[in-house]
């Protein structure tokens, strides 16, 4: 996940994400935080904002990083 997310590759992102709980991988906070960054980064900040609400869901919540994330995309965007 990490390597897309440095690639800017938000679809491969959430693909891996989909694929590890269609197969139980226990997701999480390091994993949802990687998530909204992928996103961040590759410029689909209003998706990675919707994954939040999904991280409440879970009992995670956001962090440093998961605002870092979000902010930094937001001061990409025109």
């Amino acid at each position: 996940m990490k390597g897309y997310c440095m690639l800017s590759r938000g679809s491969e992102v959430i693909e891996i994400y989909k694929k590890m709980k269609e197969e139980g991988v226990e997701i999480g906070l390091v994993t949802d935080n990687t998530l909204i960054f992928g996103l961040s980064k590759s410029g689909r900040v209003k998706e990675a904002k919707k994954y939040l609400g999904v991280m409440a869901e879970k009992g995670h919540f956001p962090d440093e990083v998961t605002y870092t994330s979000l902010m930094n995309g937001m001061c990409r965007e025109e």
